[in-house]
């Protein structure tokens, strides 16, 4: 992988007034081997009207290999893997309709893809909103050595390395979808496309890159992203009510992302096969988790909670520990969902704080 060709893959809906700023992001990459795939996902604000003379009149028009205007919408995961199956390149840029890439950032992150061997790479972002005016200067909700802290840190390149992972760790990480450079063989486990029932990609392809050769983090900024409605993580928590409410809307998506990656597990068609029973019985004991979480923060009944105990005592990848903790947590629900929401506060805290 010398000079490995690369597909910078960019899904739009409804973001006709980013257009110009997200594709002179693209096409202004200092690297000299890749393509830009495109599709509008049947907006109908102009949208695909600005995509279209915006390549048109491109004095870089060759760089688009696939303009796919939409006739129906698909939904992000559905136009993501459209745009996954016209694309050549062997190392795949995911770039929002609404971000901004630096002129570096495909550059960077082959290099470091290939120094530390891994098949995945993330990085932090500048926070913009929608006037593209800077309001973060990170796109973390906490410190980044309190959040990535348990991968190998190389201060030369202000990376954290996650490679040869604990079962747990493998799990609970992630970099956020819009940072994210990888490598398309990742997918050879999922015929080449994403699971299209996922509300988005991070933590799955997240999940592969560590059931395979691992992933990073790069701490310092390689795009401009922008704030709105379409982000997950920026889901209203003005209230106790509202953060309820993003807390069981987040946990749904979180159940399906596991349970795609335990269907991967299964096939044990990954590098790490020789540990399957142990990726299984992890994945199972985290799904148990979600269940309860589900319970708790919807105040379910009761006494399923006795179920969930049961089920993650008897899990043989988990540590004593780990079962009387979340024994304690299934049986007193509201303390356990009080903690939640007093770690939330915490989360807020550091937004103010690193705002310009």
């Amino acid at each position: 992988m010398i000079n490995p060709k690369v597909t910078i893959l960019v899904p739009f809906y409804k973001q006709a007034e980013y257009v110009q700023a997200t594709l002179d992001g693209c096409v202004n990459q200092d690297y000299d081997n890749f393509e830009i795939v495109v599709r509008d996902d049947f907006s109908n604000d102009g949208t695909a009207e600005k995509i279209l003379d915006y390549v048109e009149n491109s004095e870089k028009k060759h760089l688009f290999t696939f303009v796919d205007i939409g006739d129906k919408n698909l939904g992000l995961t559905k136009s993501t893997n459209r745009l996954l199956k016209s694309s050549t390149g062997e190392i795949i840029v995911l770039n929002g309709g609404d971000d901004i890439s630096f002129p570096e950032r495909t550059k960077k992150a082959i290099e470091l893809i290939k120094k530390y061997n891994v098949d995945l790479i993330g990085s932090d972002a500048i926070s913009i909103n929608h006037q593209g005016n800077i309001i973060r200067n990170t796109s973390l909700v906490s410190d980044v050595q309190k959040t990535y802290g348990k991968g190998k840190y190389f201060s030369d390149d202000n990376v954290y390395l996650f490679k040869d992972l604990d079962y747990h760790t493998m799990f609970n990480n992630s970099y956020g979808g819009y940072s994210l450079v990888f490598k398309r063989n990742l997918l050879d486990v999922t015929d080449g496309i994403l699971p299209e029932n996922l509300y988005n990609e991070d933590y799955f392809l997240i999940f592969l890159s560590h059931i395979n050769n691992g992933s990073l983090f790069y701490a310092k900024p390689l795009l401009y992203r922008r704030l709105g409605k379409f982000n997950l993580s920026q889901r209203n928590h003005q209230t106790r009510e509202k953060s309820i409410e993003t807390f069981l809307f987040q946990n749904e998506y979180h159940l399906g992302i596991l349970n795609e990656e335990l269907k991967v597990a299964e096939t044990g068609n990954y590098k790490l096969s020789k540990d399957k029973e142990k990726i299984i019985n992890v994945l199972k004991g985290y799904i148990t988790i979600k269940h309860f979480e589900k319970n708790a923060y919807s105040k379910g009944n009761y006494f399923n909670n006795f179920q969930y105990i049961k089920d993650f005592i008897r899990n043989s990848q988990f540590k004593i520990n780990h079962k009387f903790l979340f024994s304690i947590s299934a049986l007193f629900p509201f303390f356990y969902r009080e903690y939640r929401l007093a770690l939330l506060s915490q989360r807020k805290k550091f937004v103010r704080y690193s705002k310009f």
